[in-house]
């Protein structure tokens, strides 16, 4: 299931994306704001690749308690990305906080808009945790455990990732760095033509290292330009639904949302991105710096909290982005068995000490070159707010 589902309130739907009517059964739900009746439901791909909601009425309806419960076993099951409210009973969260979902401690209200969430006090549910509304009983269904694994585990964790979630026709929001050229490369080697696309100024110095990359995998990469109207356009958009919004998180949110509009025009619903990649293998430049001073268990330490820190911030701010651009976001890096086995992965084989140097994201280049990416593996590349030109683009605007 890849939506935010919320049952129907006074106000009609929670969620930032409100659409037409279905009606069906006895129980109304917002399936991304398109309003669904139903008892029982299930998610499948036709033939034709299209994603439906299958409805299957149920036998005579539970109580609350035993729905709950099945749905706990039921999220400890899947594999995939979601979050919102069923029934009225119980709120849910999927394993790493894709979805964003905000929820109050007493009269029950659940959103996923985070302007709304900051106006109305609401703080976001954890990732990976249920709640039973009419008792306010909250239940964590999943914990990370340490499965033991190293580059050929990874490497096969992600060919996983893309078989299980990577529709035919996909785009991949591509720079041309190390964690989007190896997604491609996975994608490509499954026999799929993914749709590469960067984003940035006309002078942005991610087009060349994007068409460098593309090239290697015998794809052409499709630019969208930004300039002043339309990133201040995006701005207004966004801020109105995630709330003010910083330099750097305004112009990494722009940067979602127009690649978003992009790959829906060009027919493509679902994007590949690489979120997550630099707190799970050590990307930041900070890390270099934390451990000089602090050593490795320092080090280790922050990189954990870095990524819990992803679905209260960074996840909302993306999601939230692509989702108004059109397209569904796949964080390939985030899904449940790849997280598993980093968080397994020793830190000193993330950030590496080697002949003095230290190499950031040392697992993922060594994955990279197993790939057979060569001396792309160890290509360094700038953040996206700097590499597209965005963030002095924002700055200019403010």
């Amino acid at each position: 299931m890849k939506f935010l589902l919320t049952s129907e309130g006074d106000e009609g739907p929670r969620t930032f994306k409100a659409g037409q009517s279905i009606h069906l059964g006895q129980m109304k739900l917002y399936v991304e704001g398109e309003t669904t009746e139903l008892n029982g439901f299930f998610e499948g791909l036709r033939d034709d690749e299209a994603l439906v909601i299958i409805h299957a009425p149920a036998e005579k309806a539970p109580s609350i308690p035993h729905r709950f419960e099945r749905a706990v076993e039921w999220m400890r099951m899947f594999e995939g990305f979601a979050g919102g409210v069923i029934g009225g009973g119980f709120v849910f969260r999927d394993v790493v906080g894709l979805v964003p979902v905000f929820v109050d401690g007493d009269g029950f209200t659940a959103t996923n808009v985070k302007a709304e969430a900051l106006a109305r006090g609401l703080e976001p549910l954890p990732p990976a945790t249920a709640l039973d509304t009419t008792n306010k009983k909250t239940l964590r269904y999943h914990a990370w455990g340490k499965t033991g694994a190293g580059p050929q585990q990874l490497l096969e964790a992600l060919r996983y990732a893309v078989e299980k979630f990577c529709p035919r026709h996909v785009s991949v929001f591509f720079s041309g760095g190390l964690d989007s050229l190896i997604l491609a490369k996975l994608i490509r080697d499954r026999g799929y033509s993914p749709l590469l696309l960067t984003v940035g100024t006309v002078e942005s110095h991610d087009f060349a290292a994007a068409e460098s990359a593309a090239s290697f995998l015998g794809l052409e990469v499709e630019k969208v330009v930004v300039d002043e109207k339309n990133v201040a356009k995006a701005l207004e958009l966004l801020e109105n639904v995630l709330g003010p919004l910083g330099d750097m998180d305004a112009a990494i949110a722009v940067a979602m949302y127009l690649l978003s509009k992009k790959s829906v025009e060009m027919g493509c619903g679902a994007a590949v991105l690489g979120q997550g990649a630099d707190e799970l293998f050590g990307g930041y430049m900070k890390y270099e710096r934390i451990l000089h001073e602090n050593g490795y268990q320092v080090l280790e330490q922050v990189m954990r909290r870095d990524f819990e820190m992803l679905a209260a911030e960074g996840l909302v701010r993306d999601f939230t982005a692509v989702r108004l651009g059109g397209a569904y976001p796949l964080p390939l890096y985030l899904t449940r068995d790849v997280v598993s086995m980093v968080l397994s992965i020793p830190v000193e084989q993330k950030v590496h000490v080697y002949g003095g140097r230290v190499v950031r994201k040392h697992v993922l280049r060594m994955v990279g070159r197993m790939l057979g990416l060569g001396d792309l593996a160890d290509r360094g590349k700038k953040a996206l707010q700097y590499g597209s030109g965005l963030m002095k683009m924002v700055r200019r605007l403010r």
